[in-house]
């Protein structure tokens, strides 16, 4: 599917973003702009889009190459476009004007980006609304969900205001991939009491700012706890005056595993349940979303040898991947014989995978790097 101009022009905003370190700003975006099939996000494939490759090379061969995609092209345009300059007169019919409204008066630009709503009641009654539509539309082991268990659900998974999300993602279908219809209002009932209980802090949501998942969300998946940590097991912390505050671990190996970003970062300790899964299957927490790393052999979660080399697969949904990308790791004595690498700019993935196999060296094979 060929790349229309704005799906290319958005693409080399994401390009720079990503190699800028703004994960922040390419959130907000993803969330504005979401993006579609036509998105182009291999960076070589975005070279070949713009026609750009000997540029690029030009670009490369410099003392000082720039390292994204749009400050060459307005490098290459300030450069061949200095000399090059246009007088605007009063007669020209390109120069900006002042935005009026038929009858002469000033349009101001705030007025461009308003929403139908007007005020926080408005939106707090049409999420309302829009929640217990939703409800009343899901059966539940035959019957509909009563309106107090309802409301605890909402509670747990949002909030008590669903103001920080956008009216479509209010109206989608929340409830389907969470909770299964065959339960009844007990067994629901009872089913978010424990999700409560897993929680360092029982007001803790399963969603949070802009619709994202907290970690509570993402254990739950990974292995039926909403526990809110990555480590292991239970820690207890001291807070003064004899009190002690208990933070939730994870409490054993689960079928599928956890890389972060932010342990690289220090942010975070990703404990051995979550490195260790029962197969090599690692949900990948990178950047501003979560994507997928498999592997085929098992036997290189529990070999400890001082030398080893495997394969990863690498696939990102939310960028509509349709490549394979396959990755070769390589762990001690291997990684030692791999010299040929380019410090200057590493992507975020093999700091993850270096979390779990620390030192590792990893081959791309001819895939452009993920920055």
């Amino acid at each position: 599917m060929a790349a229309s101009v704005e799906e290319a022009s958005s693409s080399v905003v994401r390009e720079y973003l990503s190699r800028k370190g703004l994960r922040r700003t390419i959130a907000c975006m993803d969330e504005e702009l979401p993006r579609t099939e036509s998105s182009v996000n291999n960076r070589s494939h975005l070279r070949q889009i713009l026609n750009m490759e000997g540029l690029y090379r030009k670009n490369k061969a410099q003392l000082s190459p720039l390292k994204t995609l749009l400050e060459i092209i307005v490098k290459h345009h300030v450069e061949s476009l200095k000399d090059d300059q246009i007088p605007i007169s009063r007669s020209d019919p390109l120069q900006v004007k002042s935005l009026t409204r038929p009858n002469g008066v000033d349009l101001d630009v705030a007025e461009m980006v308003l929403d139908d709503i007007d005020d926080e009641e408005d939106l707090r009654e049409l999420s309302k609304v829009s929640f217990q539509r939703t409800v009343a539309e899901r059966s539940f082991a035959g019957g509909p969900m009563d309106q107090h268990t309802a409301v605890e659900l909402k509670t747990i998974l949002l909030g008590s205001s669903l103001n920080c999300f956008n009216i479509e993602w209010r109206n989608q279908e929340i409830l389907g991939g969470i909770i299964s219809p065959q339960l009844d209002n007990t067994d629901l009932k009872e089913c978010l009491k424990r999700v409560k209980d897993d929680m360092d802090v029982p007001t803790t949501t399963l969603i949070g700012a802009h619709g994202y998942c907290t970690q509570e969300l993402v254990n739950l998946l990974l292995c039926g706890r909403a526990v809110s940590n990555v480590f292991d097991n239970d820690m207890e912390l001291d807070s003064g005056n004899g009190n002690m505050t208990l933070l939730k671990g994870v409490k054993g190996h689960c079928d599928v595993g956890l890389m972060s970003l932010f342990e690289h970062y220090n942010i975070c300790r990703v404990g051995a349940y979550l490195k260790t899964p029962r197969y090599p299957i690692w949900v990948v927490c990178s950047e501003s979303h979560f994507s997928v790393l498999f592997g085929l052999q098992r036997e290189l979660l529990t070999n400890q040898g001082q030398s080893l080399e495997f394969e990863l697969y690498y696939y990102d949904g939310l960028a509509n991947q349709q490549e394979e990308i396959r990755l070769t790791v390589s762990v001690g004595d291997s990684a030692l014989s791999c010299h040929d690498v380019d410090t200057d700019l590493i992507p975020p993935l093999e700091h993850c995978i270096r979390t779990r196999w620390k030192d590792a060296f990893v081959n791309w094979n001819d895939t452009e790097p993920i920055l």
